[in-house]
């Protein structure tokens, strides 16, 4: 599979560094083991949706309830994130803008029936990153 360049750059080298994507896996499994339900979790910049698919499979592995929303403003990257969430069975929410102009009514989940929504503990992928970075 070819993949769009986005500003420019190609990114299929990080979806190909194994040693790159064990660490965010770790560090994803790592932060949804210790939170607990419901889980809410945004990955900005989704691109493919790598990150919100390791997400998944990480919530499925310790049972976490809650809801992924995978954020990215390029319509290519976009569109391969949905068919990767639908060809490998990820549920997900896609929203295909800009980070800044995602708004609170983007991140209606209705994950419970409750009127008092409990919004934390959210996780941003992103933020992961830093502790496992080499």
């Amino acid at each position: 599979m070819s993949y769009p360049l986005v500003n420019g750059i190609d990114y299929a080298f990080m979806l190909m560094d194994e040693r790159r994507n064990r660490a965010y896996q770790q560090a994803i499994e790592e932060v949804v083991q210790k939170t607990p339900s419901p889980l809410f979790i945004i990955d900005l910049g989704a691109g493919t949706g790598l990150l919100s698919s390791m997400a998944h499979k990480a919530m499925t592995k310790y049972s976490k309830t809650g809801h992924i929303y995978a954020i990215e403003s390029s319509v290519k990257y976009a569109e391969i994130a949905r068919r990767n969430f639908e060809d490998n069975g990820i549920g997900c929410t896609l929203i295909t803008k800009f980070s800044k102009n995602v708004t609170r009514g983007d991140l209606n989940h209705n994950a419970t029936s409750s009127s008092q929504r409990r919004w934390e503990p959210f996780v941003t992928l992103k933020k992961c990153r830093s502790s496992y970075e080499t």
